[in-house]
Formats: C-alpha cells, sequence, structure tokens
C-alpha cells in the first residue's frame, strides 16, 4: 500500500490541479453565456437584425461547445475525487484513532498525530470545495448550457456520444432534484408574497376608507396611497419575477428531457 502521506499529497495536487481546469472551464461558459445575453438584448432592442444575430449566435454556439463538453466529462471526475477524498479522509481518521491511544503511552506519536490533523482538515478543505463547485454554475446557466449543447447533438447527429447519454439523463435528473427543491422554497416565497399583496391592498381600501369619513385630509391620504401602490408594484414585480422564474425552468427542463429522447437516451 502507498504511504498514506504520499497518497494525500499526491491526491491533493491532483484535486487542485482538476479545481482550476474545472473553474477556467466555468470561467469560458460563461463569458460566452454572456456574449449570447448581450446579442439577444441587441435584437429585442433593434440594434442588429434577425440574421445578424442567428448568424453571432450560431458562432458563439460553435465557442461554446468544447467547453461544454469539458465541463460535462470534468462534472464525470468529480466524483471519482470525491470518492478518493472521503477514502484518504476515512484512512486518516482511524490512523488518528490509533495515534490517540498510541499517544498515552508515547509521546513521540505526537510529531504524526499533528501532521495527520493537519491533513485531515486540508482533506476536509478540498471536499467542500468540490461541494462548492457544483454550485458555481448555478441551476439557469446548467440548464441553458445543456438545452444548448442537445440542441447542437440534434442538429449534429454525426457528434451525438452515443456511450454518454446516460450521463446526461443522470445530470438532468439531478438538476430536476435541485430544482424541486428551489421550486418548493419559490413557491413558498410567492405565497408570502401574495399574502402581502393581500395585506397592501386591505390597508388601500382602509386608507380610502378613512379618507371619506374625513379621519385624513387629501394631503395624507395621496401621500399614504402613493406610498401603498409604490409597494404592491414591488410586491407584484417580485411575483412575476418568481412565476417567470417557475415557468421559465419547468419549460426548460422539459425541453432538455424531451431532447434526450430524440437523441436515444
Amino acid at each position: 500500500m502507498m504511504d498514506l502521506e504520499a497518497e494525500i499529497n499526491g491526491l491533493s495536487n491532483e484535486v487542485r490541479n482538476f479545481i482550476n481546469e474545472i473553474r477556467e472551464c466555468i470561467r469560458s461558459i460563461r463569458n460566452v453565456m454572456a456574449s449570447l445575453d448581450e446579442i439577444k438584448g441587441m435584437l429585442n432592442r433593434g440594434e442588429i437584425s434577425k440574421e445578424t444575430y442567428l448568424t453571432l449566435r450560431n458562432e458563439y454556439r460553435m465557442k461554446m461547445i468544447p467547453y461544454i463538453e469539458a465541463y460535462l466529462g470534468l462534472r464525470d471526475k468529480m466524483e471519482g475525487y470525491r470518492d478518493r477524498l472521503n477514502l484518504a479522509l476515512t484512512r486518516i481518521r482511524l490512523e488518528l484513532r490509533d495515534l490517540r491511544k498510541e499517544m498515552l503511552l508515547m509521546d513521540e506519536k505526537r510529531a504524526r498525530f499533528d501532521l495527520r490533523r493537519r491533513q485531515e482538515r486540508m482533506v476536509q478543505d478540498l471536499l467542500s470545495e468540490l461541494e462548492s463547485l457544483r454550485k458555481e454554475l448555478d441551476l439557469s446557466m446548467e440548464l441553458m448550457m445543456l438545452e444548448e449543447y442537445l440542441n447542437f447533438l440534434k442538429e449534429n447527429p454525426d457528434r451525438v456520444p452515443k456511450d454518454r447519454l446516460y450521463k446526461y439523463r443522470d445530470f438532468i435528473n439531478e438538476l430536476l432534484n435541485r430544482w424541486s427543491n428551489e421550486k418548493i422554497k419559490l413557491t413558498e416565497r410567492l405565497e408570502g408574497l401574495e399574502r402581502k399583496v393581500s395585506e397592501i391592498n386591505d390597508e388601500i381600501r382602509l386608507n380610502e376608507i378613512r379618507f371619506s369619513l374625513g379621519e385624513y385630509d387629501h394631503g395624507t391620504y395621496n401621500e399614504r396611497r402613493i406610498a401603498l401602490e409604490g409597494q404592491l408594484n414591488d410586491v407584484q414585480n417580485r411575483i412575476q419575477q418568481i412565476q417567470r422564474t417557475i415557468e421559465e425552468t419547468d419549460m426548460r427542463i422539459l425541453r432538455c428531457s424531451s431532447l434526450l429522447e430524440e437523441l436515444g437516451a
């Protein structure tokens, strides 16, 4: 068996290089997606024609495909590194347990114990960093990226990696599980905002009643009305934004699933 210290040092160097590689890949994907968003905004504002937009969109998509393929491959590697780190962490902890017993009798074991504790923290930090990598591209960006890639495969059937389609199905299922949790939270926020709308409407009606009864002069009434209507508009805008997010994400997941079925997954 490889010396534990050499194993951990070698693995930590591998994982750090991997983290740098996947972060660079994520940065490249974000940059291309930002360009795609920019040209879509230019089209919506009438700054470019539809033909120009489609040409640029295709160019940016072709530029992004290699990054997406690299990202999907690196995500697979991440699971392997997580397993190896967890195995190393278990070995460290088992040795720490034995060293704690031996330290009761042998003070010279202290240096080795301290080394293993430092390695334990290092491995834990690497595991945390790997976990954070999964969230560097948020759910909407990962879905957008995946949909672009699956559309590309549909248009280029010779590029379809038949032996990897099941991995993309697993990826969609993972995104769907994440979305289910996020959707619950968004739905709860939506319910809270709808209650807020009801409360503000009650306040608006109460303001009108008090004005009609002479409790408020015209200035006080208008001041309260403007403030309440401003609050109402703000809350309604937030409701619409959440509703759009839910609808767009549901549709994107459905489109990705349909595309995978068309590709034979």
